[in-house]
């Protein structure tokens, strides 16, 4: 088989097939429909002059023949050969190439991260780069990512999908946070008054149950939630305006200013990461790897 403008697709679909052993699974990965992968393997079976793959006899998945344990490696190896060639023949330079991002971020990761990265950009770049920034909804990434109208996620890493790529950004632990002339005054925060208290909970859809009481429901305890917000901006609000305490993360307790107090909580919680996340389709995008790039070097930096 030669390799031509024409197959190199279907090699690269080849790729994807041959480390998923599974139609369904590769087809996700590569953002196209089953039907279609179905064909292009059918394809690449005749080019090839054998099955490649078939069906596992336990009924689950598909098995390499001979033929595709031999093409596995080799073909990988070649195939990122040809990428790296590629991506070092290209270069994204934003003062001369305009380029617009959608990013999908909560306004946690926006307060912690986000304002930095994307200010710093937007003032070095002001007429090259546009950012689009919309709320996240973890059901919906991988398809929005996979029709393109979702170049990254930033937020909490326990959200991220496991077919999408990712990196750790920052690392953070949670404090409970009330204003500064609160009643109960300033003495440390015991279990029973954390109880008592009135909570703030931060919810896209309105729901009083989070994490963070799946934590206290083990220790056999709850406390009570008055109200959910739809994000971290609204804490700080009414956190201020009522006798009201939340429970977020330390960072961005710490960005509020001086009118808040901050404790640590009367139980363990365990820290968290806010991170970086993308589709593999988006992986060799030469102007993609620049922005992720810009972003790493922004949270290394407040480490």
């Amino acid at each position: 088989m030669k390799v031509s403008s024409s197959n190199l697709p279907l090699l690269r679909s080849l790729d994807v097939l041959l480390e998923e052993l599974n139609v369904s699974n590769a087809a996700g990965r590569l953002g196209v429909a089953q039907s279609t992968l179905s064909s292009q393997l059918a394809r690449l079976r005749k080019l090839f002059g054998d099955e490649l793959l078939v069906p596992s006899e336990q009924g689950r998945g598909m098995v390499l023949t001979d033929r595709g344990t031999r093409l596995r490696s080799s073909l990988h190896a070649a195939l990122e050969a040809l990428d790296t060639v590629v991506a070092e023949s290209e270069v994204f330079d934003p003062q001369t190439r305009r380029r617009r991002f959608v990013i999908a971020i909560n306004d946690n990761a926006l307060a912690l991260i986000g304002n930095e990265f994307i200010g710093a950009i937007v003032d070095q770049y002001p007429k090259a780069i546009q950012f689009s920034l919309i709320a996240p909804d973890p059901s919906q990434l991988i398809s929005q990512m996979e029709r393109g109208e979702v170049d990254m996620y930033v937020g909490a890493a326990r959200l991220i999908p496991p077919r999408l790529k990712a990196r750790e950004l920052l690392s953070d632990q949670f404090c409970v946070v009330q204003r500064k002339d609160h009643p109960r005054g300033s003495k440390p925060l015991s279990m029973e008054a954390y109880l008592n208290m009135l909570h703030i909970v931060v919810s896209r859809k309105g729901e009083l149950n989070t994490p963070i009481d799946e934590a206290l429901a083990t220790l056999g305890q709850t406390r009570h939630v008055a109200m959910s917000v739809y994000g971290y901006a609204q804490i700080a609000a009414m956190v201020s305006m009522t006798n009201c305490v939340a429970t977020i993360p330390s960072r961005l307790a710490c960005s509020w200013g001086e009118g808040f107090i901050c404790f640590d909580p009367p139980f363990e919680l365990a820290p968290f990461s806010l991170a970086m996340a993308w589709h593999p389709r988006s992986h060799g995008d030469v102007a993609h790897q620049w922005l992720r790039n810009r972003i790493a070097a922004c949270s290394e930096s407040m480490r």
